[in-house]
């Protein structure tokens, strides 16, 4: 499937963020102040777990162990949902902090990734903004809070288009290269260097001759490569 970015507050015929008995049919409490009659904004735990079924079509069982409603925030990364967690950012997880006097949390959903590490949420905050959307930085440092983890959801993406290369190009190497087009000895793992492309031999294993000033590096899949 392919992952498609909130942009905008949902809007009151939003099942997923409204109330079961008021159009809905989310099991979370009311949000403070409610953005509409039957509404679960304002609130992190009632967006982050209307926005992850929103993604997958359905609710499922996050930030929770037993019952039918998740957990308050800064429970989440500890529930036993049967869920990955991890470090690593990934478009659809959900991200958890909790507050440094360990009373309360908050969680949020990643919408967007950056080169840099850092990533872009989509939430909401009870007694605060009913949706609005923020750049954290790698660390996802946020301020009063201990950064616990991402909760990965079920979600296969559609592998993202790859741009043509051509000669002249800016890359970044992102995986091996080798020592030939046709895939001799495997080089060392520049990963992370911006080089340009200075021929292609299309049809050999390895089409991309890759360097700066007219040194080759060496010769890459186009797999190996992330145009700049």
């Amino acid at each position: 499937m392919k992952f498609v970015p909130r942009t905008e507050c949902p809007k009151p015929d939003n099942v997923w963020y409204c109330r079961k008995g008021h159009g809905g049919e989310s099991p979370c409490i009311a949000g403070k102040p409610e953005k509409w009659p039957g509404s679960v904004l304002a609130n992190c735990v009632g967006y982050t777990f209307g926005r992850v079924a929103e993604v997958l079509g359905q609710f499922i069982k996050i930030g929770y162990t037993y019952g039918g409603k998740p957990y308050s925030a800064h429970n989440w990364f500890s529930a036993k949902d049967g869920l990955p967690r991890g470090q690593t950012p990934k478009l659809g997880a959900v991200a958890c902090w909790i507050k440094n006097d360990g009373k309360s949390g908050h969680v949020c959903n990643v919408e967007k990734l950056y080169d840099d590490g850092g990533w872009q949420s989509s939430e909401s905050a009870y007694n605060g903004s009913a949706w609005k959307t923020r750049k954290y930085p790698k660390t996802s440092y946020r301020k009063g809070f201990t950064f616990q983890g991402f909760i990965y959801i079920p979600l296969e993406l559609d592998p993202e288009p790859v741009d043509e290369l051509k000669v002249g190009d800016t890359v970044k190497i992102v995986g091996p290269g080798y020592s030939t087009a046709n895939g001799g000895r495997e080089t060392l793992k520049p990963e992370g260097w911006t080089r340009r492309i200075l021929a292609i031999k299309p049809g050999n294993k390895c089409p991309y001759r890759v360097g700066y000033n007219g040194i080759t590096t060496a010769w890459y899949p186009a797999e190996s490569l992330q145009k700049k």
